[in-house]
């Protein structure tokens, strides 16, 4: 699996319009292709829910919030840039800039560990997390991936 094909230009947002952790994650559900009816509530309250956990927000900029539910038929992916950052209770008390959703369906366990692994890979770079960042367009997002892919043979 390769993050640049789970997280096409249309699922990325250049500067997050949210205020507030709630929001972000709404805004970042928002832009998942979901089947119709009231998939994106329960996305949404299934990341709620994981949250309410422990916070998602990993630090040093970055927040990865996931769930898993059954409103997904497969894993899927948004991402959002907040050049000014946001609250999101990060564990290091520090606002993110880079917030990575992925959710799943409660059956597809291994895919969802391995591009939480592949996220934290990229994001732990710094020269791809500034790249990501300070990106422009969903496009150069979707090229930070594909570098990170043809370096790791994917």
């Amino acid at each position: 699996m390769r993050l640049s094909e789970l997280l096409p230009a249309s699922q990325i947002r250049i500067g997050l319009r949210a205020s507030s952790k709630r929001e972000a994650i709404e805004e970042l559900v928002s832009l998942l292709p979901l089947p119709g009816g009231n998939g994106a509530a329960e996305v949404v309250r299934a990341v709620l829910e994981r949250e309410s956990v422990l916070s998602t927000g990993i630090g040093r900029g970055v927040a990865v919030p996931h769930g898993k539910t059954e409103a997904v038929p497969r894993l899927m992916a948004s991402l959002a840039t907040c050049p000014g950052g946001l609250a999101f209770e990060a564990v290091d008390g520090e606002p993110c800039r880079i917030l990575f959703l992925l959710v799943s369906h409660p059956d597809e366990s291994g895919p969802h560990i391995r591009a939480l692994a592949q996220v934290a890979r990229v994001l732990n770079q710094e020269k791809a997390k500034r790249a990501l960042a300070e990106a422009r367009s969903p496009e150069e997002i979707v090229a930070v991936f594909r570098e990170d892919e043809r370096r790791e043979g994917l």
